[in-house]
């Protein structure tokens, strides 16, 4: 079985989904129309310090930052709707009818694994651009702390140059930069990435991932299948009706692997999470992922979403990664590791956010030029 891994350097971790008071979508509409009047410096404050207790859709993120006049709230907004990606989705999404019968999940179950076999190995050859984004929830004094160590562990002496957006959960959330990679897919796995886009320094330590071209797929629904998967609700999708299954993995069976770049130290904990499912073909359009590890000096958990969809290359149409998120959040514990009640933990540390975009797909090819000897031909 094929690891997925996420790359981290944990100096400490903060909570970023539990900033203030949460809207619902629909309310969020009417919050975000009350503010198109201030500067954006003061929109972003606003938006930053409010959160979606709703999970939005992408089309609700591209109508709201049309609606927005500039690019520090476009940014707030960017991290408000990540954090809502891990939440339920609006009543009006959920579709109420029943639970298909055990035998119908089953099939539906296998028309995934059918897919996974048989499907992903027939995506061609091809390149696409990873955009990266990336947000820190802490004060100055720790970001300069991290800045600090991710100089010296590699070995630069350039810092990223960080924008404040606003005030989150008793700290601030700073936009940290935006990298782009292409990335080259080649014979069923990815193969390399070569840095592009106007921002050449290579990005601080923080939260990398790996694996979304396929192998996230593969690993998580074959561990799925090893520990335990059952039906949560029918959703509507951007092509008609979801199937949505909780799944749970517990840490014998997973392959998920968690590193901490500063230590090294690596950890396969158990995971659980949802698949959203297009039930006729079994393709996977959703996955969320919570870990609970121990692979820094605290416990915390490390959060990822994934989205695909249609996408052309070379004429013809396949299923894609479109969107992710990465980001992770402490357990609330003392000083001998203990439960600890009470808010105060989760203002005391930093927390990661990466927004990943996927674009530009296009076909890989080589080119072969032949030069004859004779300087006639």
């Amino acid at each position: 079985m094929r690891r997925i891994s996420i790359l981290v350097l944990f100096l400490a971790l903060g909570a970023f989904s539990q900033a203030q008071s949460g809207y619902t979508v629909q309310d969020f509409d009417r919050f975000l129309a009350g503010i198109e009047q201030k500067s954006d410096s003061e929109a972003a404050g606003w938006i930053a310090g409010h959160t979606l207790n709703e999970r939005a859709k992408s089309s609700d993120l591209a109508r709201w930052k049309a609606e927005l006049k500039g690019e520090k709230a476009r940014r707030a907004l960017t991290a408000v709707f990540d954090a809502s990606e891990f939440q339920k989705p609006p009543a009006s999404e959920i579709v109420d009818e029943p639970a298909p019968t055990a035998a119908a999940q089953i099939e539906i179950l296998d028309r995934t694994a059918t897919y996974i076999k048989e499907t992903l190995p027939r995506l061609p050859n091809f390149l696409a651009i990873r955009t990266t984004a990336r947000f820190n929830v802490t004060t100055r004094q720790q970001l300069d702390e991290q800045q600090r160590v991710s100089e010296l562990y590699q070995l630069t002496n350039w810092k990223p140059k960080v924008v404040q957006l606003g005030a989150m959960n008793g700290q601030i959330l700073f936009f940290v930069g935006e990298w782009q990679f292409v990335v080259t897919y080649r014979d069923h796995s990815e193969v390399s990435e070569a840095q592009v886009g106007n921002n050449r320094h290579r990005p601080p330590l923080g939260l990398d991932t790996t694996g979304e071209f396929g192998p996230i797929l593969t690993t998580v629904f074959g561990d799925a299948r090893q520990g335990t998967i059952s039906f949560n609700r029918w959703e509507s999708g951007p092509g008609g009706k979801l199937a949505v299954f909780n799944y749970d993995v517990p840490k014998a069976k997973s392959n998920y692997l968690i590193l901490n770049a500063e230590t090294e130290k690596s950890e396969t904990p158990a995971y659980y999470g949802e698949l959203a499912i297009e039930p006729s073909t079994g393709t996977i359009e959703r996955i969320t992922l919570k870990a609970e590890s121990t692979v820094s000096s605290v416990e915390q958990q490390s959060n990822m979403f994934l989205e695909y969809g249609p996408v052309e290359i070379g004429g013809e149409t396949y299923t894609c990664p479109l969107h992710g998120v990465v980001y992770s959040q402490p357990k609330m514990v003392d000083a001998s590791g203990n439960p600890a009640p009470g808010a105060e933990k989760e203002k005391s540390a930093p927390v990661y956010l990466n927004d990943v975009t996927f674009s530009d797909y296009h076909l890989f090819r080589s080119q072969v030029r032949i030069l004859s000897d004779n300087p006639e031909h």
